[in-house]
């Protein structure tokens, strides 16, 4: 009998992925384009598959592995078309998600942790090394030292490093996002363990006839390489290189080979179609280069759902947990601790997040390199939206990109991101339950006016003098956010509709809930406190826009509006004056 491959749910290291009988998804036809560089630096959003990949980067190039090639490499692309380096290095792998989150001992933490892996390497390479080198390193204190020693004392040696570091940015993203500025700036500004390794890692990549010949660095952004090293010049900065958008994370094809295969094995029994419709509409989107052909699927989020996949039932929850704890560490960005008034403000940034759940994209340039001072600056904040997997690559432009939200799962994230925001700020609370309660209501029984209410209410409590300035974008953010809590409606902005675009346009989520009964356009007037308010004139021009929107035949077929499926179409007007809802009605 065929043992069934499991999935790799959670699990980064490649051979024991493969020892384990796991789940593997072919990456090693990347190797050849990543040889091209010596010194790589590559960033990819979290849980896309970075640890992994370099894991079988490792095992792929470390010289103590080489007889391993094929019980490892069997089956894979690399196997028949391996490369001439191939076993022909030292491989040396930092991971620094272990290292302390605690600003008292993340130095020494730091330091400790890499001093022990560079001892383990000279212990598990002398065979390769220099005689002498054993005791050089032992007089080595720190780190940084160690690895100076190493690498010149490898000049002339037959065997050259590899070096690889896993998540070099994890702990400094946190360092920033629970203790601030300050404590950030120590460890990348400042002398110290930090500063240092990455010191003589810069000068090791650029000098000549260095023992270290190649690296590879990978994290989630490029801000805290940067700061360390006074302008990320490291490594050749390969993230959105065309000819690598594929290197991480999972293709259509890749998906869909691999619920090929555990329908064979009879471990998958839903519905491939409704399964792939639902993983393309929360999982898909991602695309890292300015004319690549596809898009990629977060892999973390489709193993999360092929694991909860079983029997007959889709997965209740869609995106995984560790996810949003993931994104969490964001806040930091967005908001002002006002020390005058104790209370929470929100900045610049936040204004770009509402303009983007609002509009639905933004455009900007794409910024491959910044320090964290200048993040305020809107092109590089709007590149670390992009870097961080919060919005992605839609097209390609003339002096700028344009970029938009990459699937429902960054969606759902941006508009509770967006919810809570406001809520922090403006000191007001809500019943999130009740309105979740609510919502599904509104999509399976038809009853819109009770949740649009309370939505309503907490917009009219929470609004301050800030929102009156920019009252409709707040409105308009603030109410998509809210209707973005229910994963049963899938809530488009500006859905495109024959002439014109809907303010709102609230899609049954079918796939996920085919018992979903109504699908919703709504039209949004705002109003400012001083203008004159014109009910009649106001309805009149929404009643049209709405009547015209809703004969759109695409939005009937994709919908499956009647005669052609079993959803009813609704419409209704919503007209805000300043902070209040003055006017609702269904047409």
């Amino acid at each position: 009998m065929i043992e069934i491959k499991k999935i790799p749910y959670g699990k980064s290291d490649f051979e024991t992925i493969n020892e384990d009988n796991k789940y593997y998804v072919d990456k090693t036809s990347f190797i050849p384009e990543i040889e091209k560089t010596d010194f790589v630096f590559f960033i990819r959003p979290r849980r896309f598959g970075k640890s992994l990949f370099l894991s079988m980067l490792h095992s792929y190039y470390d010289i103590r592995r080489a007889e391993n090639f094929e019980k490892f490499y069997k089956g894979t692309w690399i196997f028949d078309n391996q490369t001439k380096y191939r076993g022909k290095y030292m491989a040396m792998s930092f991971n620094f998600s272990v290292i302390t989150k605690d600003k008292d001992k993340v130095q020494q933490n730091f330091n400790d942790y890499c001093v022990k892996v560079i001892n383990n390497f000279v212990n598990k390479n002398l065979k390769y090394l220099p005689k002498d080198i054993l005791e050089k390193i032992k007089e080595d204190k720190t780190a940084h030292e160690k690895l100076q020693t190493l690498c010149i004392e490898l000049e002339g040696n037959p065997t050259k490093l590899y070096i690889f570091i896993d998540e070099y940015d994890n702990f400094t993203n946190t360092l920033l996002s629970e203790y601030g500025v300050e404590e950030y700036n120590k460890i990348t500004k400042k002398a110290g363990y930090f500063k240092e390794f990455f010191t003589v890692l810069k000068a090791l990549a650029t000098g000549s006839g260095a023992g270290l010949a190649r690296m590879f660095i990978t994290g989630v952004s490029p801000i805290t390489m940067d700061d360390v090293t006074s302008g990320m010049n490291i490594g050749d900065n390969v993230t959105i290189n065309e000819e690598l958008n594929e290197a991480m994370g999972f293709t259509e094809e890749d998906l869909s080979d691999m619920i090929d295969y555990y329908k064979s094995v009879n471990d998958f029994h839903l519905d491939k179609v409704k399964s792939m419709e639902v993983m393309k509409t929360w999982y898909d989107g991602y695309k890292f280069a300015k004319r690549a052909e596809k898009t990629m699927y977060n892999s973390d989020m489709i193993l999360h759902y092929m694991n909860k996949a079983k029997g007959k039932h889709y997965p209740d929850e869609l995106i995984d947990d560790n996810a949003k704890n993931d994104y969490s560490k964001f806040k930091h960005f967005t908001t002002i601790n006002d020390s005058t008034s104790g209370k929470i403000k929100l900045n610049g940034n936040f204004t770009i997040l509402e303009k983007i759940i609002t509009d639905g994209y933004i455009d900007e340039q794409l910024v491959t390199s910044f320090p964290y001072q200048k993040v305020t600056e809107p092109k590089n904040f709007i590149s670390l939206l992009f870097y961080f997997g919060l919005i992605t690559i839609d097209k390609p432009s003339i002096g700028f990109t344009r970029f938009k939200i990459p699937n429902e799962s960054i969606k759902s994230f941006l508009n509770e991101f967006v919810r809570e925001g406001y809520l922090d700020a403006h000191q007001v609370t809500e019943r999130t339950h009740t309105l979740v309660h609510r919502l599904g209501n509104m999509m399976c029984e038809g009853e819109w006016k009770e949740p649009v209410d309370l939505i309503a209410k907490v917009i009219s409590d929470g609004m301050q003098a800030r929102d009156k300035i920019e009252g409709e974008r707040y409105i308009q953010a603030f109410f998509k956010a809210h209707l973005g809590l229910s994963n049963a409606m899938i809530v488009k902005t500006e859905q495109s509709a024959l002439d014109g675009y809907t303010d709102i346009a609230i899609a049954p989520h079918l796939a996920l809930y085919p018992e979903i009964k109504y699908a919703f356009l709504i039209e949004m007037k705002y109003l400012k406190v001083k203008d004159e308010y014109n009910e009649k004139e106001i309805v009149k021009t929404a009643t049209a826009q709405l009547a015209k929107y809703a004969k759109d035949k695409n939005i009937h077929k994709e919908w499956q509006i009647k005669p052609l499926g079993d959803v009813t179409l609704k419409k209704f007007i919503l007209v805000f004056q300043g902070r209040d809802l003055k006017y609702s009605k269904e047409i």
